[in-house]
């Protein structure tokens, strides 16, 4: 049976670099006051995108379970950078709010990744990053 070769399939890159905008950022966080986060809970905030959410709503847009959010939110929690208050709508919900101190960390999270558009640029040139932004921005629905 012949070898199938996924090197240039669509998913296969963009989850690659993906990872390497990862990546960049944990390895900027463990240089920084923030070097306690994991990757779970730095894609917790990429997930949340500001927005207040309930623990089985982040469950379902991050597609694992009530626990593991329980338990990423709980050390996030226990860390300061998010809160969790009743919801309005339901009382036996938790809502995940994100704190005064949570929004630093996210400016913090933008700076880093400004930098690394910079650095990415640096590689492969400024027009192309512009390209690349505009073709994964589009609505491909």
């Amino acid at each position: 049976m012949k070898k199938i070769d996924f090197q240039g399939n669509l998913r296969v890159l963009l989850y690659r670099r993906f990872k390497w905008v990862e990546n960049y950022l944990l390895s900027q966080a463990k240089s920084s006051e923030y070097d306690y986060l994991s990757l779970s809970q730095i894609r917790v905030f990429a997930f949340m995108r500001g927005r207040d959410l309930t623990i089985s709503d982040l469950a379902k847009l991050i597609n694992v379970s009530r626990q593991a959010v329980q338990k990423t939110i709980s050390t996030l929690v226990d860390h300061g950078l998010m809160e969790l208050t009743e919801s309005p709508d339901n009382r036996s919900a938790k809502l995940i709010k994100i704190t005064d101190k949570g929004h630093k960390m996210q400016l913090w999270s933008k700076r880093v990744i400004d930098k690394a558009e910079r650095e990415l640029a640096a590689k492969i040139g400024r027009e192309k990053l512009e390209l690349l932004k505009e073709i994964l921005g589009e609505d491909w629905n």
